[in-house]
């Protein structure tokens, strides 16, 4: 990897490839998100996020189905959110009892999730 300095005072970085270079080279520009936080979870933008106390919700639409889905917050910029689902100790020690953690459901890739929608589940 290599970082230039610019004129203008913004950087431009070169990644380098050792595979599916002939791949990229079929594309003219590339758009490509460059996260540096080692925290593994799902990317939500932050107008998704809904606050209620200290918990942190989204509201997934699954075939026509709303759900109000708890998740972790992991990182936060001003953007978006890199958020994961809770462990079962971890819900235990927030109050949840082994028959709510049970029925909880959870969000996974590839879920629909609302922006800026107020909660209607």
């Amino acid at each position: 990897m290599q970082i230039n300095e610019e004129v203008d005072g913004s950087r431009v970085i070169f990644l380098e490839t050792s595979s599916y270079s002939q791949e990229l080279v079929n594309y003219r520009k590339l758009s490509m998100d460059v996260i540096w936080w080692s925290d593994e979870g799902l990317k939500i933008p932050n107008s998704a996020i809904q606050k209620e106390g200290k918990l942190n919700y989204v509201i997934r639409n699954r075939a026509g189905y709303m759900d109000k889905i708890l998740v972790k917050v992991l990182r936060s910029n001003n953007s978006y959110s890199i958020v994961t689902k809770y462990k079962t100790d971890e819900l235990k020690e927030l109050g949840f009892t082994q028959n709510e953690i049970i029925n909880m459901k959870s969000i996974s890739l590839y879920d629909e999730i609302l922006i800026n929608v107020k909660d209607s589940t």
